[in-house]
């Protein structure tokens, strides 16, 4: 995350589920963005030192004012009607972690691609090809030329290695915003 990212909840709107906000409390008052992109929904992008800038009080006010017409991005899974097993098997989702003073950062665990396919309704090779911009660190390579994956999830909601093998963490709210945006 950002420097002084504070806490970070994200609100999605109840009639368009691609208008997705951030606030962002510092210990001082909210400052909100958005509506966010895609590639925005990320906590790290929103510390002080933030390329969004410092965001907007004003809209933080407006956002915790209309409670009825946003739900927290965290309650997806329920308030878009899946079934209380779904919800269960997401709640459930097995990870391994969290690193000493993070809780955030596990060092494995999560669903098997193909799982989340048949649990969630998704066409595999849409869910598969998402999973690369989320498990490779990019520009980087090994010795070998070959791509450097992350060993973990963090803000990534997808982790895998060079032998296409991939698991992923419905629980995350990226995760979460990636099926906002693309399903």
């Amino acid at each position: 995350m950002g420097e002084d990212v504070g806490t970070c909840r994200f609100l999605q709107s109840n009639r368009d589920r691609r208008e997705i906000y951030a606030i962002v409390d510092r210990g001082g008052s909210p400052a909100a963005y958005g509506p966010l992109t895609y590639e925005q929904v990320d906590c790290r992008l929103l510390g002080a030192d933030s390329r969004l800038g410092r965001g907007d009080a004003g809209l933080a006010a407006s956002l915790l004012g209309r409670a009825n017409e946003l739900h927290d991005l965290e309650d997806f899974y329920r308030f878009y009607g899946y079934p209380p097993d779904v919800v269960d098997w997401v709640e459930s989702t097995p990870l391994r972690g969290p690193e000493v003073g993070s809780t955030s950062w596990f060092q494995g665990g999560g669903r098997e691609l193909d799982d989340v396919v048949r649990r969630l309704g998704l066409d595999r090779a849409t869910l598969y090809r998402a999973t690369h911009a989320e498990v490779a660190d990019p520009g980087n390579l090994d010795a070998a030329g070959d791509p450097v994956f992350y060993p973990a999830f963090w803000d990534n909601w997808a982790i895998g290695d060079l032998s296409g093998r991939r698991s992923i963490n419905p629980r995350s709210y990226r995760f979460k915003a990636w099926l906002s945006f693309h399903t």
